[in-house]
C-alpha cells in the first residue's frame, strides 16, 4: 500500500504521527510523510493543498493525523481522484470541533481515542465513512533509542496542562491532594493556582517548566509512580496517552479508573488504577515502600502494552478495518458505519 501521511513530523519522538508513520512501515507500506504545518510556514495553505494533491496522485491511501488546516475542497478532489482518506484524532471532544466536523465527510475511516457515545456523536455529526475506536500506540525502539540507566530519585510525578473551558472535577481534587505532599514533581501547569497563577498571567512570575521528549523520557524513568488523570473520567476506553508513555517506559502507573479500563489491562496486575483520593493516598502509602510489588505490576504492564499495543499492531488493527470494514484484533475493537 502507498500511503502519503499528512500530519506533524516536526515533533518530538513520542509525537503521535512519528509513531504512527513507524507502525505503517512495519507494517510494509511505502510512506511519504507530509508536514502540513511546516508546509504552511514556508509556502502558505493554498501551495500547501496544491503539493497534498499532487503528492496524493497515485497513492492508495491518504492518512491525516489531526488535520485543522487541511480544506474540505482539497480533500473532496484527493478523494475523487480514488485515493481513500483516513484520519485519526486523539484529542478529547464530545463533539467534533467546526474544522474537523466541516471535513469529515470527506474522510472514508475516522479513527477517534474515545469510545461508545462520543465516537457515535462524532460519527453521527461528522458523518465520516466509518468511525472506529483506537488505542494510543506505542513505539518499542523508544527504549532501545533511549535505554534506561537512571536511578529512581522521584517518588511521584504528575504531568498535565490546564483546559480553559472544561471543569475536570477528578484532576483537580488529585492536584489539591498532591500539593499537600513534599514528595511530587509537577510538569505543566495544572497544579498552578490562585496568586500563583495570576502572577504567572501577568508575567510577574515564570512559567511552570514543560518537558518534551528526551528530558520526558528521562523524568519518567527517573519516577517510582506516575499518577494520571484525564481531562472527563466518564468517558468510556479514553485515556490520555501518558498511559502509554509511562508504562511502556516501564514505570508504575496509577490512572484514575475509566469506564472499561479493564479491557485493556488486568487490574493490580498490569495497572492499579484508583477510585477516589482516599484509594490514591492508601495505594501511594503501600507502594511507595513496596518496592518489589510495584515493579513487577510496572514490567508486566510493559509487556502487555510492548507485545498488544505496539504501533506496529494498532496500525494493523487499522488496516483491518480499511479493508474488511472491521476489525476483530482486540476485545475493544470498535467500528460505526452505514
Amino acid at each position: 500500500m502507498k500511503v502519503v501521511h499528512a500530519g506533524i513530523f516536526k515533533d518530538h519522538c513520542l509525537g503521535g504521527d512519528i509513531i504512527f508513520k513507524k507502525g505503517f512501515e512495519a507494517n510494509g507500506c511505502e510512506v511519504e510523510a507530509f508536514d502540513y504545518r511546516q508546509r504552511i510556514n514556508e509556502r502558505g495553505e493554498a501551495a500547501m493543498h496544491a503539493e497534498l494533491i499532487e503528492q496524493c496522485i497515485g497513492k492508495d491511501l491518504l492518512f491525516i493525523g489531526k488535520g485543522e488546516k487541511l480544506s474540505k475542497a482539497c480533500l473532496s478532489k484527493i478523494k475523487k481522484s480514488g485515493v481513500s482518506i483516513a484520519l485519526w484524532f486523539g484529542d478529547f471532544c464530545m463533539t467534533p470541533k467546526p474544522w474537523l466536523n466541516d471535513i469529515l465527510s470527506q474522510v472514508d475511516f475516522y479513527f477517534l481515542s474515545s469510545g461508545r457515545k462520543v465516537l457515535q456523536k462524532h460519527f453521527d455529526m461528522g458523518k465520516p465513512g466509518s468511525a472506529s475506536f483506537y488505542f494510543n500506540p506505542i513505539d518499542p525502539s523508544i527504549l532501545q533509542q533511549f535505554p534506561n540507566t537512571f536511578d529512581k530519585s522521584t517518588n511521584i510525578l504528575f504531568t498535565a496542562s490546564k483546559h480553559r473551558k472544561l471543569i475536570m472535577t477528578e484532576r483537580e481534587a488529585t492536584i489539591d491532594y498532591l500539593l499537600t505532599r513534599n514528595d511530587v514533581k509537577f510538569f505543566g501547569d495544572a497544579n498552578i493556582k490562585g496568586l500563583d497563577l495570576l502572577l504567572t498571567k501577568l508575567g510577574l512570575k515564570a512559567k511552570p517548566p514543560k518537558v518534551r521528549g528526551a528530558d520526558y523520557i528521562r523524568e519518567i524513568y527517573q519516577t517510582k509512580i506516575g499518577i494520571g488523570v484525564n481531562l472527563i473520567q466518564s468517558i468510556p476506553r479514553y485515556t490520555s496517552d501518558r498511559l502509554q508513555h509511562f508504562m511502556g517506559l516501564g514505570t508504575f502507573y496509577m490512572p484514575w479508573y475509566f469506564p472499561e479500563l479493564e479491557l485493556f489491562f488486568k487490574d493490580g496486575e498490569e495497572i492499579v488504577p484508583f477510585h477516589s483520593i482516599q484509594d490514591l493516598e492508601q495505594q501511594l502509602s503501600y507502594f511507595l515502600h513496596e518496592e518489589a510489588h510495584r515493579e513487577q505490576i510496572a514490567k508486566a504492564g510493559m509487556e502487555r502494552c510492548l507485545k498488544d499495543y505496539n504501533t506496529q499492531a494498532i496500525v494493523a488493527m487499522m488496516l483491518d478495518v480499511m479493508k474488511h470494514g472491521k476489525s476483530d484484533k482486540y476485545p475493544w475493537c470498535m467500528t460505526i458505519d452505514h
